[in-house]
């Protein structure tokens, strides 16, 4: 059984003064001060979810973890915030070509780039479970399903 690889964050995209930026131009700089330490969580949730490295055994768990947190994160950003105003770049390398990078101003692009990651995770804890008993067979199939499903 194989493994979908994982896409790889290029770089990290500077939420913090993105938002900072956008909260002192629409409302003000106070504010945009008051919540430097929450725009600052964004950007540490992001590092959290976005690996620069192929995931390991024991990391796997907290990885999944940390994308499903972001995806969360970016649907309550998108609530609140014109994110076509804030002008952040999200650079992702390609899973199967790693040398080829994309670059978008979009959040649909991130969540899709996410999504991957959590179906190549699915896939990944899917493949290093004990399939010598039935129990661990019918946890591989559920993963690799769960996986399947992200990907359709």
């Amino acid at each position: 059984m194989l493994a979908i690889p994982s896409k790889l964050a290029d770089k990290q995209p500077e939420w913090s003064a993105a938002l900072k930026h956008y909260v002192k131009i629409n409302y003000n700089k106070s504010l945009a001060h008051a919540h430097a330490q929450a725009f600052n969580t964004v950007d540490a949730h992001r590092r959290d979810a976005a690996p620069q490295a192929q995931p390991t055994v024991p990391r796997a768990p907290a990885l999944v973890g940390a994308i499903r947190r972001y995806e969360h994160l970016l649907a309550a950003i998108e609530g609140r915030f014109d994110v076509s105003q804030l002008q952040i770049g999200f650079a992702w390398r390609d899973a199967f070509k790693p040398y080829v990078k994309q670059t978008e101003a979009d959040t649909s692009f991130e969540r899709v780039a996410l999504r991957f990651n959590l179906a190549a995770l699915l896939s990944f804890s899917a493949i290093n479970q004990n399939r010598n008993d039935a129990d661990g067979i019918r946890e591989s199939a559920r993963l690799f399903q769960q996986a399947a499903g992200l990907l359709r």
